[in-house]
């Protein structure tokens, strides 16, 4: 939705939650901190939505143990990731290597939405950070696979679309740059 507007709501929320809460309504904490990251992260401030998702996996670690796989844990590893991009790639990447293997956990060779997603976030981030074609290239090939078998479900799933087309460029890129090499020598 709308981060704008979404952010008092979000505040409220977590104001109400921290005031009410006992042990076992954490989780509802965990839950609006990673929310009210991700507004803040649309927003454009880094360090607020950093604040939240390190708050809110602090929560996680307590509530289910660290890397234990769980949805929430790599949701927040994941966006953490993101939120770091810009200032800290090796610990932002370290993040989302993190988030990956808990939904490879927690959903196995079951093909899931959330592992594509997070396949095809750390494939891009490895090819425009650190500009690793061959890993960034194996890692949207996963995640179009994933993909192309959820769009049997789903025909018009426009991930897929997205997938198919960051991975056309990279391949474009990886043969322009052979290209460029070979009139070098």
């Amino acid at each position: 939705g709308e981060p704008n507007s979404a952010m008092p709501l979000l505040e409220d929320c977590l104001k109400l939650r921290l005031a009410l809460h006992d042990d076992s309504d954490i989780e509802k904490v965990a839950c609006v901190l990673n929310c009210l990251g991700a507004a803040w992260g649309q927003l454009g401030d880094s360090q607020k939505a950093a604040d939240c998702f390190r708050e809110c996996l602090r929560i996680c670690d307590k509530i289910y143990g660290e890397d234990v796989p769980h949805p929430l844990t790599a949701s927040a590893l994941n966006s953490l990731g993101t939120a770091l991009q810009e200032s800290n790639t090796r610990l932002a990447l370290n993040y989302k290597e993190r988030s990956l293997a808990l939904f490879r956990r927690i959903h196995g060779s079951l093909p899931h939405v959330d592992t594509a997603n997070a396949l095809h976030a750390l494939g891009t981030f490895l090819f425009v950070e650190f500009q690793d074609v061959s890993r960034a290239i194996s890692y949207l090939e996963e995640a179009l696979q994933i993909f192309t078998v959820l769009q049997e479900d789903d025909p018009f799933h426009l991930d897929t679309e997205r997938v198919e087309e960051d991975l056309l460029n990279l391949k474009a890129f990886a043969i322009a740059k052979k290209m460029i090499a070979c009139n070098e020598t």
